[in-house]
This record gives structure tokens, sequence and C-alpha cells, in this order.
């Protein structure tokens, strides 16, 4: 039998070295649901980038298998311990085209980080084109139920009466804004009766978006719609100033830590943030004795603490019955699934729909909904 030439054992051996770091580092990421950010410093990263960890081993074990050969194959069992996070992100299941006729039984629930309506982009010449493709798309898909975070009211310049549009010619009479600034916040429409509303506010010093709840009653029984959005990390510059920030209003209590970090310091600080805001969300929901809907934006990926605290007695729409690779941030969407639909576990989900739309920063996510018998 002849031996191998002396550099390609080299090699061989070099790339097996190499992957025991890679798995170490894989294996503290697969765990990272169960590490609170406030306790574990950069596991903000690892949850972020977890997709990517598992990339990057899942090639090294191929070229281990394609090197050693023999039962080289058992190294692919390295990968299990990230198996949870790893369906937590993505589901496997077969692409199912999308029904815009509903069954009977289903209300459809739509929500969207609508960005503003991009009243806020004036300066680009297709916003209002845009906008109008917003709400047609809307139209088109026919929702029960419309959770907006990012929104605004429709400023007095304006040509267009976003809610009087939605009211009128889209058919949701009923609607709670929780105005948690001067005609900026979250809101709810609804084509059913909304028989309660308020809202719960974050225990930060000042925060622009709170919990908005309403109790909705569809076919004599009154179920919870939660809409919320938790806080941006301001990661569309490296660098912040006044002028980026713009009203520094509700962040005052971080204005010094914001104008000194870069992006990296600000994701592992808003993310000890966001637990917090998980905190407070489960709480509303052990206080509610009905059926409830909990439509986000997060800020947060599903491999990440914050997700999971969220997921004790919940339900993820995607998860039950949506398919493929559905980030719904448009920057990073094969790694940010941050805009979600949780349910209570007596609601079924019939269909899941994210379609990848440029007209906000996040895509719409649309899920039909049936209450368990």
């Amino acid at each position: 039998m002849t031996s191998q030439h002396p550099i390609f054992t080299f090699i061989k051996t070099s790339i097996a070295a190499l992957g025991f770091p890679l798995i170490f580092i894989y294996w503290i990421g697969a765990f990272s649901g169960w590490m609170d950010p406030h306790i574990f410093t950069g596991i903000t990263f690892l949850a972020i980038g977890f997709p990517l960890l598992f990339l990057a081993s899942f090639l090294w074990c191929c070229i281990i298998v394609l090197l050693f050969r023999k039962k080289s194959w058992m190294v692919f069992l390295l990968l299990l311990p990230g198996s949870f996070n790893l369906f937590n992100t993505y589901s496997i299941r077969f692409s199912q085209t999308f029904n815009t006729t509903k069954d009977p039984q289903s209300i459809r629930v739509l929500t969207w980080n609508v960005n503003e309506f991009l009243f806020s982009k004036p300066e680009a010449e297709s916003w209002k084109y845009d906008q109008g493709e917003m709400l047609h798309f809307i139209k088109e898909v026919n929702p029960d139920i419309l959770c907006f975070q990012d929104y605004i009211v429709s400023p007095g310049w304006a040509e267009r009466d976003i809610p009087g549009f939605i009211r009128d010619s889209l058919g949701f009479p009923y609607q709670f804004f929780s105005m948690d600034d001067l005609d900026y916040g979250t809101i709810i429409f609804s084509k059913f009766p909304i028989k309660n509303s308020g809202r719960i506010v974050y225990t930060q010093a000042s925060h622009p978006e709170s919990i908005a709840y309403a109790d909705v009653e569809i076919k004599n029984k009154t179920i919870r719609i939660f809409n919320t959005h938790f806080r941006s990390m301001f990661l569309h510059h490296n660098k912040l100033s006044s002028a980026v920030l713009g009203n520094l209003k509700y962040v005052k209590e971080d204005t010094n830590f914001l104008f000194q970090s870069n992006r990296f310091e600000r994701l592992e600080y808003y993310d000890r943030v966001h637990t917090v805001q998980a905190q407070q969300v489960i709480d509303a929901f052990d206080d509610t004795k009905m059926p409830f809907i909990f439509c986000a934006d997060l800020n947060a990926v599903p491999s990440s603490y914050v997700y999971q605290l969220l997921r004790q007695n919940t339900l993820d729409a995607y998860l039950e019955n949506g398919s493929g690779l559905r980030g719904t941030y448009k920057k990073g969407s094969f790694l940010a699934r941050i805009d979600l639909i949780l349910t209570s576990i007596d609601w079924k989900t019939v269909q899941y729909y994210s379609p990848k739309l440029d007209l906000s920063d996040h895509y719409p996510v649309i899920a039909d909904l049936q209450l368990s018998n």
C-alpha cells in the first residue's frame, strides 16, 4: 500500500485540526437560546451568525469525509447539538402556494414593519408609488387583522390619508393606535369589533413603541391581539450623530453610548434590552386568560435568548406551516427572521406567507389561523 505524500498528509491534518476550534464555537452557538446575554458576553453574535456557523461546520464535515473516508462520516454527529437552533430558524417543509381564498373558519393576520409608510423618505422619487403598492398588496391578501410597527399618522402635507384609506377602502372600521409619541407608534386594525384595548409601557426610561393589545370579538369569541416593536438597534450607520438619529427624545438615556459605540457594541447592548422587554411580554401573556395572537418586529433572531423566552407556551406560525429560508429583514434576509406571529397553544396555523416585497425595509408576514376544537 503506497504511503501518502507528506504534503498531502500535512494538509489533511491541518484541515482536521482547524475544525476543532470551529466545532467548539459552533457548540457554544448551538446553546445560544439558553444563554442570557446579560451573563454570557458575545453570545449575541453567535446567535445572529448561527446559520453561518452551521454552514461552515457542515462544509468542514464534508471535507473531512472526502479526505479521510472510511467511518469519517460520523463527524456529522458533531452537528447534532445545533439542530434545535437550526429547526427554529428554518422550516424543513415543502413550499406551498399561498391561497388567497380564506377558509371560513380561519382569520387572516398580517403583521408588517411599514417603515412609516415611507413618509420619511420624500427624497426618494418612487416613495409614492411604493406606498401605493403596499396598500394594494394589503388589499390583495385581504387580511382580517392588521398589525403595523414603525407606524405614523399621515402628515398634513400627505396626499394620501393612510388610516382613512384602510378604514374606508379596505374595510377596517375598528382600530387601536398605541400612540407612544406624537402620531407615532404601533397600530392594530380589525374588521371585527374591538371590545377592549390598551397598551403596556416598557420599563425603560423611554421607548417609542409599547405593547399594544386589542380584544377582538369574532363569532361570539373574544381573542386578544398583541402588537409590539422591540427597541431599534440603530444599525444603519456604524457611527451615529444627532443628524443621523434625529429626535433624541427616546434615546436620551443612551445618547452618550450611541454616539461612542459601533454596530457590534449596539447589537450586544440592545440584545440585553430586548431580554427585559421579552420578560414584560411574557408577563402580559401570563395575565391573558383568552386565546391570543402576538405580532412583533422583535429585532431578535430565532436562535436568540429573546426568542426562546417568548416561545415558552407559544407556537410560531412560521414553524407550524411555513417553509424555506424565510428571513423578514431585507438587508439580512438569510439570517434575520425577526418579524413573526406567535400564538397561544390553542391556535392552528393553516397557511403562512412572507413574500419578499421591495417596499418597506421589512417583509410582511401573513398567517391564516384557526382556533383548535
